[in-house]
This record gives C-alpha cells, sequence and structure tokens, in this order.
C-alpha cells in the first residue's frame, strides 16, 4: 500500500523481451555515476538522497521545460515564416506563378501550423489534467493530494511544481500564439484571394476596353471604305442596291458593336424593370381584386337593405 510516507518506484523497459541484445543504456550508462556527477534525466547533481516522487517531479519538469523551449523555437519560426511571405505577398505583383506559389505556401502552412496545436494542445491538457486531478494544487501552488501533501517539504521538489507550472504557462502562450497565426493566415489567405479575384476583373474589362477601341477601329475602317465607294454625285443612289446593302449592314454592324460593352448593364437593367412591373402589375391586380371584393359586399348590403324596406311595407 502507499500512502504520503512509503513510496516505491519502478521503471518498466517496454522492449525488454523483444531485443534482449539491444539495451536503451550504454555501457557508461549503465555504470554508477560517482559523486559530483550529472543525472541522465534530471540534468542535475546527483548524490542528494531524494524520494521516488521528488524525482518523478523534477524529472517531469526537466521535460516539460525541454519541450516548452523547443515549441517556443517553433512560434519564433512559424512567426518569421509568416512575417516574410505576408511582406512578399503584400508587395508583390498579382502574377499568376507568384499567386500559385503563395498559395501553395499558405496551404502547407496551415496544415503545419494545425498539427503543432493539436499537439501542443494535448500536452497543455495532459499537464492540466495531472495538476488539477493527480496532485490536486491549490491557489499557493501546493498539491493537496493525499499522496502529494507533504512532497514540497523535499529538497528540490517545490522548485519541480513552480517549473511545471511556469512551463505549463509558457506552453499556453505559445498555444494563443500559434492560434493567432492560424487567424492572421487564414485572413491573409482571404484578403489576398479577394484581391486577385478584383485583379482579374479588372484585367478583364482592360481586355474589354482593348478589344471595344479595336472594333471602333475597325467601323472607321469601314466608313472609310463605304466613302470610298460612294456613286457620283449625278448618279442616283437607290439605282446600286449593293451600295443600300452595304451601308445598311455596316449600320447594323456598329450598332450591334456599340452595345456590346453596354449589354450586361442593359440586360441587368432590363432585368430588373421587367421585376419591378411585375409587382407593380401584381399589386395593382391584388387592390382591384380588394375593391371587386368591397364592391360586392356593398351590393349584397343594399339589396339585403331594399328587402327589409319592401318586408316593412307589406307589413
Amino acid at each position: 500500500m502507499a500512502n504520503d510516507k512509503y513510496w516505491a518506484a519502478a521503471c518498466f523497459n517496454d522492449d525488454f523481451f523483444d531485443n534482449t541484445d539491444d539495451q536503451r543504456l550504454s555501457s557508461e550508462d549503465d555504470t554508477e555515476h560517482v559523486a559530483g556527477s550529472t543525472d541522465p534525466i534530471t540534468f542535475k547533481e546527483e548524490g542528494k538522497t531524494e524520494s521516488p516522487r521528488g524525482y518523478a517531479l523534477a524529472a517531469l519538469a526537466s521535460i516539460v521545460l525541454k519541450v516548452a523551449d523547443y515549441h517556443k523555437d517553433i512560434e519564433d519560426r512559424f512567426e518569421a515564416s509568416l512575417n516574410r511571405h505576408q511582406s512578399s505577398s503584400r508587395n508583390g505583383p498579382f502574377e499568376s506563378a507568384a499567386f500559385e506559389q503563395i498559395q501553395d505556401w499558405r496551404k502547407k502552412y496551415l496544415e503545419v501550423l494545425d498539427i503543432v496545436i493539436q499537439y501542443n494542445a494535448r500536452i497543455i491538457e495532459k499537464l492540466e489534467h495531472f495538476l488539477s486531478y493527480h496532485l490536486v494544487i491549490s491557489s499557493d501552488g501546493l498539491p493537496q493530494h493525499s499522496l502529494w501533501q507533504s512532497v514540497h517539504n523535499e529538497e528540490r521538489a517545490s522548485q519541480s511544481l513552480n517549473d511545471i507550472i511556469a512551463s505549463l504557462y509558457s506552453l499556453r502562450d505559445i498555444d494563443s500564439e500559434l492560434r493567432r497565426f492560424l487567424k492572421t493566415c487564414t485572413e491573409a489567405r482571404r484578403d489576398r484571394k479577394d484581391d486577385h479575384v478584383k485583379e482579374q476583373a479588372n484585367r478583364a474589362k482592360k481586355n474589354q476596353r482593348i478589344t471595344f477601341a479595336a472594333f471602333v477601329l475597325g467601323i472607321l475602317n469601314l466608313i472609310a471604305q463605304i466613302y470610298a465607294c460612294r456613286p457620283q454625285k449625278d448618279s442616283n443612289w437607290l439605282a446600286s442596291p449593293g451600295f443600300l446593302i452595304l451601308i445598311g449592314g455596316s449600320s447594323v454592324i456598329c450598332i450591334v458593336i456599340c452595345l456590346v460593352p453596354f449589354w450586361a448593364d442593359v440586360s441587368q437593367y432590363l432585368a430588373e424593370l421587367g421585376c419591378h412591373m411585375s409587382k407593380r402589375v401584381s399589386a395593382s391586380y391584388r387592390t382591384a381584386l380588394e375593391q371587386m371584393k368591397c364592391l360586392g359586399d356593398l351590393f349584397c348590403y343594399f339589396r339585403f337593405a331594399a328587402a327589409a324596406e319592401e318586408s316593412e311595407e307589406g307589413t
């Protein structure tokens, strides 16, 4: 039975029966260390008596500190990469190749960032569960569980607890920053996509204007050709059907070409006008039905009044 005073510790080798020839520790690590050497797990000076629970806290504190430092380095790398690509995408041209490269980078960035956030959140969840359920840390930072109540009296145990709690706070801060990177990258990706769509629309309008200008030049050329082929002054123009057909066809082509750039606006205006007219007609129809109903009720009232007067006169 284990209680706050008596403890026992055991170390299980998971692959002891798998590879008996391969050992986890080298021959140097397997030998006892003399006084003044460094513990391979806690990286602190050996030769001091510690309980298994105190040693367990020291080992956990050293591991969690390493994890927090490693995740802090990852956070710095993510921040540097995000700032570099944001500046390049903000100042770079809207070329299709560059846009696809930035989109590909953002996709991979978000995928890796999401994985790191998930693993960091799992570590935070496990540490919070350990501190709140197994140690039952109070507001003073002291464990309240029956098996851990006096551990703070042991040497280096309080420092180990403080290191674990500090590492938890550090991991929480890292989680907040990573989620901020995720939100920033997502919003920048959406804004960049909208800007790319606007840029494509502006290019389409520019190409449409250039095409329209080419059509106008073609019309002017056609007018010049028609003017060059005009009949003589003393001849009758009606006697030249080919010339009349040329004039009529040229006029139709000119009208169609002039309406092409405005066809979208004209069609939209006609659609809105038709919708408005249909609403007005429907409202007028409902009003007419209501008026007809009122007239019908009025006629019924007059008939009822006339029948009542006739009955009174008969009596």
